[in-house]
């Protein structure tokens, strides 16, 4: 993959993103047919100064191997939530969950509704709609990942 292509791809999916989804990559030689194989990116190496690209290294993925990845959490329902319409605020403990199942279904992102919240009170890991095949990797199932906190929640 060229730069331009990664910081692309950078702006579109976040670097979250790009390490959670399968890729094509398309391998041209000499007198042969080109070769695609999927593959998924595993360490995005950058430039401490100047945050360039300097390296992907991606990792062959059939579509059925049980990978490890982190997945993004993108949270919904915020303004309808009655402790946020009071003047609470979302504490999100968890930005990313490490998702584990075959690659080709791990999502893009895992929808966290908070709508319902009010005052004092959380979601735990057990809260996340997960697809069928996926599991979380090695955490317990009351961790929380996020908590409506504020004033009130105190009293």
């Amino acid at each position: 993959m060229e730069t331009k292509q990664v910081n692309t791809l950078l702006r579109t999916h976040e670097k979250s993103g790009l390490l959670s989804q399968i890729f094509s990559l398309h391998l041209e030689r000499d007198h042969a047919e080109p070769s695609i194989f999927p593959v998924l990116p595993r360490i995005l190496h950058r430039d401490p100064v100047t945050d360039a690209v300097e390296n992907l290294t991606l990792m062959y993925c059939p579509p059925d191997r049980r990978v490890t990845v982190p997945v993004r959490i993108k949270v919904v329902g915020e303004e309808l939530s009655p402790g946020v319409k009071k003047g609470g605020y979302l504490n999100l403990i968890q930005r990313r969950v490490n998702c584990v199942g075959p690659a080709s279904a791990i999502p893009k992102e895992l929808e966290l509704d908070v709508s319902s919240l009010d005052f004092g009170q959380r979601i735990n890991m057990s809260g996340l709609n997960l697809p069928a095949e996926i599991s979380i990797a090695g955490a317990a199932t009351e961790h929380p990942i996020c908590k409506l906190a504020g004033k009130a929640s105190r009293d």
